[in-house]
């Protein structure tokens, strides 16, 4: 691994190996379970004085007095043991203590446990330093026991092995358990961090894919004000127009009526440019406000994509003079269907079909399948989504009408239906 892994790495694992020492610490209700362990060894220890079980190094009668003085020892030694979670070395050196104590009035099991626990438990709730220096102790220990039993026996290799086992068994082995319940306590808090960081990145997607989305209606809805801007403010140009030749004629009764027509007509326009030009404030990419498109348009639409190498028949049954906003969303969705069909559509005719149906205008899009899952409004919800179809969708409903994409008939259909007299327009 680089050496650049390893720096970044490194800060990583020790924040996690103290948080966890510090949880283990703390964790809700640590005295009642150390209680409890140091009431058991306690009672151990009683039991096995009971049965006579001291003297583990006592050489003669006389270095093991009553064996109930052992119990001095444990029962200090169940006391430390209250203390090895908040002070862990300090409670093992006084276990130490103890079990030197204990060994001078010839050695027993009860005392030899506490320390065990001792040990372990330093292990767990030490800090990394801490831990460090029990394991270059230990392992020194280990060979202190080795050589001295090397010559005690006079270099029986046999006595240096099983004091070196016995050293390992006593001190290492405590130490190696406690590291391995670290360790699975450590790789269960990564794979929680990973699983909290695998729904944060998918958290994330979403919201980029709302952002987009609202992105894509916010760009549209910019759009569809710039045409209404210019659709009204030809009718109120035209109003100015009319109502100052009129008053340019001869004076009449109507003259004061002309005058507030004018007055009023002036400050709608007025009041409207400075609406677009606020709504339009943030959009630098905005081009200047042009005109409208209307169905005049759509020969012009459809020719450009047969130069571009479609094969299109169209089949404009729409009537004209229709509302500008109808004509406008028609042109759109005609513009929107053909653009996706160029991206996303197989090889084939491309079939557009308006006409007035009812009270609607259906402006129909049918082009040979397959089609990819981008163009599908099924995949709306993904993190990159087209906006073909939600600015689509976008002035159809705006004007109180629906848009159906999907299969119909072995063909890929996108279907518009807007009402003629948009009056349920959002």
């Amino acid at each position: 691994m680089p050496v650049w892994s390893n720096r970044r790495v490194q800060p990583i694992t020790r924040d996690l190996d103290e948080g966890l020492t510090a949880a283990r610490r703390s964790e809700l209700g640590w005295f009642r379970s150390d209680l409890r362990v140091a009431l058991a060894v306690l009672v151990l220890g009683l039991a096995l004085l009971a049965v006579g079980l001291s003297g583990l190094w006592a050489q003669d009668d006389t270095l093991d007095p009553d064996r109930w003085w052992h119990a001095v020892p444990l029962v200090l030694g169940a006391a430390v043991m209250l203390g090895k979670r908040r002070r862990p070395l300090l409670a093992l050196l006084a276990g130490l203590v103890l079990l030197a104590v204990d060994a001078a009035l010839g050695g027993s099991l009860g005392t030899v446990v506490v320390v065990l626990d001792l040990l372990y438990s330093a292990a767990l709730f030490s800090s990394r330093t801490g831990r460090q220096v029990l394991v270059v102790v230990a392992w020194t220990l280990v060979a202190a026991a080795a050589v001295t039993a090397g010559v005690a026996s006079e270099g029986d290799p046999r006595a240096v092995v099983m004091g070196a086992i016995q050293a390992v068994g006593f001190l290492v082995v405590p130490l190696w358990w406690a590291g391995n319940v670290r360790a699975t306590s450590e790789l269960a808090a990564l794979a929680d961090e990973r699983a909290t960081l695998a729904r944060a990145h998918a958290d994330g997607l979403e919201r980029i894919a709302e952002l987009n989305r609202r992105d894509a209606v916010q760009a549209e809805r910019r759009t569809m004000a710039r045409d209404l801007h210019d659709v009204v403010a030809g009718h109120v140009s035209a109003i100015a127009i009319r109502t100052g030749a009129a008053l340019a004629g001869p004076v009449g009764r109507e003259r004061e009526t002309l005058e507030m027509a004018r007055a009023t007509s002036l400050t709608a326009l007025e009041e409207m440019r400075a609406m677009i030009l606020l709504l339009r404030a943030d959009d630098r990419a905005a081009g200047p406000v042009s005109a409208p498109g209307t169905l005049d348009d759509l020969a012009g639409v459809v020719a450009g994509h047969r130069d571009a190498g479609a094969e299109i028949v169209l089949d404009d049954r729409a009537p004209r003079g229709l509302p500008a906003a109808v004509e406008q969303a028609a042109l759109r969705t005609v513009q929107e269907a053909l653009t996706n069909v160029a991206k996303h559509g197989a090889a084939g005719e491309v079939r557009v079909v308006l006409e007035a149906v009812e009270d609607s205008l259906s402006v129909q899009v049918t082009s040979a399948l397959p089609v990819t899952p981008a163009a599908s409004p099924a995949e709306r919800g993904t993190a990159a989504p087209g906006t073909g179809l939600l600015s689509m969708r976008e002035r159809a409903e705006g004007l109180g009408g629906t848009l159906v994409v999907g299969p119909v008939a072995g063909l890929w259909s996108v279907r518009s239906t807007i009402p003629l007299t948009p009056g349920g327009a959002a």
